[in-house]
């Protein structure tokens, strides 16, 4: 009973004297942790004393701070001292940026760009790299209440005076600083103080009368504010419209203010716009352009066809099959009723459809009208009407209809020497009838014609041909 008496008091001994050692060592951590306050608490207060009585300086607050964070970073963490530097920080750096012009230039930032990087350092946390904008009742983070008390109210003033139609000093002095602004930040400054100016120019904006274009002070924004922009183009889309309300179609203007807008707007709202402003206008040109054999006048046509860029192949070949080619073919149908030159005829047919887009030509109701003159012209030379009479029509005539037959129904090539997709081809009709003088003008030149072509020798026997 003894030896089990002295077992327990020695396990007694052993566990109080276990019990003392990590009392001991509580103890010694407390020391440290208390000197450690005491130090803390030491360099705060030297810097408040510093900062009361004005003697307190930018490098002075740095190393200090740095100093606390580097040697008692756990306690820097735990006790949040970042909060107690931003009392003092905030201050300090707006005193700093007291005559800062940001819009100036980059040399102007520089310094202000160091200060701000060596306090994000020390007083940023990566806890908050995402936060949102903190509420009402929330405690804005260290580092983040240091941009917004001295950084944002410079920012806000020199955007109140910026210039909105000159983007690319504010958009650069933005791309400057972004590493530093928290995120929440900078998309306060592009929505609420940026937005809000372009908005008001938007407003003030009139198509008519300003010489600079919009989309040359809009469109730099694109790339930070995006989709936020879309709360202007409703006005801008209707500013247009009232503009365009006398415009005329042979005016290239309009096409050069909405073509930079072409990847803007969203595909229904601009087909909505020229469906209203541009194609009403278009299809009164195609039923206005003067068809004439003789001497014809492009402008109009030329003036239509240039919007291909913004308006469908398709769309503007349904508004030609509708309102110009029926006339066409009336105007075609009565030539021939007047004997015309045969290498007239086909000079003019050369040229109409050289002077329509491979993107346009290609369309089915298109393609069909040009068929159409081809049979006209075709039942013209071989039906017994007045071009039958004509040495060489039938056979040129016939020909090239077969031909371009072939082609338009993709079955074949156009005739040699002829690129009916490229508009480039004449430059007017006229000279399109005038190169078709050259034609073969009897079945002897037709012949020797597509001999010279194919390297052979043609020697007509005489009194045959």
């Amino acid at each position: 009973q003894n030896d089990r008496k002295l077992a327990h008091h020695k396990d007694r001994v052993t566990v109080l004297e276990t019990e003392g050692q990590k009392l001991s060592e509580l103890v010694e951590k407390e020391k440290e942790q208390i000197e450690s306050l005491e130090q803390i608490i030491a360099v705060i207060d030297r810097l408040e004393k510093k900062f009361v009585d004005g003697s307190l300086d930018m490098d002075l607050a740095l190393k200090a701070f740095r100093k606390l964070k580097e040697e008692f970073g756990r306690e820097f963490q735990e006790f949040e001292l970042q909060y107690v530097a931003s009392t003092i920080v905030v201050p300090l750096v707006k005193s700093s940026m007291m005559k800062w012009v940001p819009l100036a230039g980059k040399n102007e930032s520089i310094p202000h760009l160091t200060t701000f990087t060596q306090w994000k350092d020390i007083l940023d946390d990566e806890r908050y790299n995402f936060i949102k904008q903190p509420g009402m009742d929330e405690p804005m983070p260290a580092y983040h209440n240091l941009v917004w008390e001295a950084w944002v109210p410079i920012v806000r003033l020199a955007v109140q005076r910026w210039q909105s139609r000159q983007p690319d000093p504010l958009i650069g002095f933005l791309e400057l600083w972004r590493p530093l602004l928290p995120n929440w930040i900078l998309q306060h400054v592009l929505e609420q103080l940026v937005l809000v100016r372009l908005q008001a120019e938007v407003e003030m904006w009139n198509p008519v009368q300003d010489t600079t274009p919009i989309h040359t002070w809009l469109h730099p924004w694109l790339p930070p504010l995006g989709n936020r922009l879309n709360i202007v183009y409703p006005p801008i889309r209707q500013k247009l419209a009232k503009a365009l309300s006398n415009w005329h179609p042979t005016d290239r203007s309009a096409k050069m203010i909405l073509l930079p807008w072409k990847d803007v707007f969203t595909p229904g709202s601009m087909h909505a716009f020229l469906l209203q402003n541009i194609i009403p206008k278009l299809e009164a040109a195609l039923l206005h352009i003067q068809i004439n054999p003789v001497n014809q006048d492009l402008s109009l046509w030329n003036a239509v066809v240039d919007w291909i860029d913004l308006i469908s192949p398709i769309t503007l070949a349904d508004h030609m099959c509708k309102n110009f080619f029926p006339r066409w073919l009336q105007i075609l149908a009565s030539w021939l009723n007047s004997n015309p030159n045969y290498t007239e005829l086909i000079g003019w047919y050369q040229g109409w459809k050289g002077v329509i887009p491979p993107q346009i030509l290609k369309h089915q109701g298109v393609a069909e009208q040009f068929r159409q003159a081809l049979k006209i012209m075709n039942h013209s030379v071989s039906g017994g009407g007045p071009l039958a009479v004509q040495p060489g029509a039938v056979e040129n005539v016939g020909y090239m209809t077969n031909n371009e037959l072939k082609s338009l129904n993709g079955g074949g090539m156009a005739p040699a020497g002829q690129d009916v997709g490229n508009r480039n081809k004449f430059e007017s009709i006229s000279e399109a009838v005038k190169v078709s003088s050259q034609i073969p003008q009897g079945f002897k030149d037709l012949v020797a014609k597509r001999c010279e072509e194919r390297g052979i020798v043609f020697r007509p026997v005489p009194g045959r041909l």
